[in-house]
């Protein structure tokens, strides 16, 4: 079962994977170069990264209750709501970086 960290990772990690996956999908489906990655996926019956992390982040939660652990027990606790709500973006304060 995958860890709960990847469901509040940054927008350019989940870009990173999708861009892998996307390729991974075009040479197992022989698809063209230019092929929009929305067609990739249906064609393949394939989730989008952020799409199969979030499912599989909610099926962790959904079991924590009935762990035998406590420690585990009170994970359930948590939404995935909860988890994007936790962390804020960090703001840059140098010029520079609130230009880009």
């Amino acid at each position: 079962m995958i860890v709960p960290v990847w469901s509040s990772t940054c927008s350019s990690n989940y870009l990173r994977l999708q861009v892998i996956q996307s390729k991974c999908l075009r040479v197992i489906g022989n698809h063209p170069r230019r092929t929009p990655t929305s067609h990739l996926h249906n064609s393949l019956n394939i989730q989008p990264i952020p799409v199969l992390i979030h499912r599989l982040t909610d099926k962790f939660f959904a079991h924590c209750p009935s762990h035998p652990n406590p420690l585990v027990q009170q994970i359930g606790n948590y939404t995935l709501a909860d988890l994007t709500n936790l962390y804020k973006k960090y703001k840059h304060k140098r010029t520079k970086h609130i230009l880009l």
